[in-house]
């Protein structure tokens, strides 16, 4: 059986024969979300509007941040197009690498960075229709020492 919606009051709909143009896509980049206020007791029959901060907090070699994607439209709508957008790392610092289609991965020896590092694309029938450059904020720690190890082994200056 269909899942089905039973409404037991009249609804008002308009349909309207407007189009709306693709204005863009936006990038987001982040590696968590934070609950925005508390959220308070709602009747059995109420509704609760849930409100989420998205954070992007990236600090260590390791670290994952996910990328969504989303297609502006110019009525003010949107639409999730991450599954279909492809990702392109535009960083040339080696800072960052793809992690599946949807995340990147901090990469040994990454350098601090906030700047546009990603571009994305959609496209329909193998035409790229839009696209969109998502900002990456890495924030490395200073270096505080270095250890060095290998072998141990003596000799004067030109002897090898």
């Amino acid at each position: 059986s269909n899942p089905a919606v039973d409404v037991s009051q009249a609804v008002a709909l308009e349909v309207s024969g407007a189009s709306a143009g693709l204005e863009g896509l936006t990038v987001v980049v982040y590696t968590g979300a934070d609950w925005v206020g508390t959220p308070a007791a709602a009747p059995l029959d109420g509704a609760l509007e849930p409100r989420l901060q998205l954070k992007s907090r990236i600090t260590a070699e390791g670290d994952v941040a996910h990328v969504a994607v989303y297609a502006e439209f110019s009525d003010g709508t949107w639409e999730d197009v991450t599954s279909e957008a492809e990702l392109t790392l535009t960083d040339e610092t080696g800072s960052l690498a793809l992690s599946g289609a949807t995340s990147v991965v901090v990469q040994p020896g990454a350098v601090s960075l906030c700047r546009p590092a990603l571009l994305a694309e959609w496209g329909v029938c193998n035409e790229t229709v839009a696209s969109g450059v998502g900002v990456v904020m890495i924030d490395m720690p200073e270096v505080v020492g270095v250890m060095l190890t290998g072998e141990h082994r003596i000799a004067k200056s030109g002897d090898g």
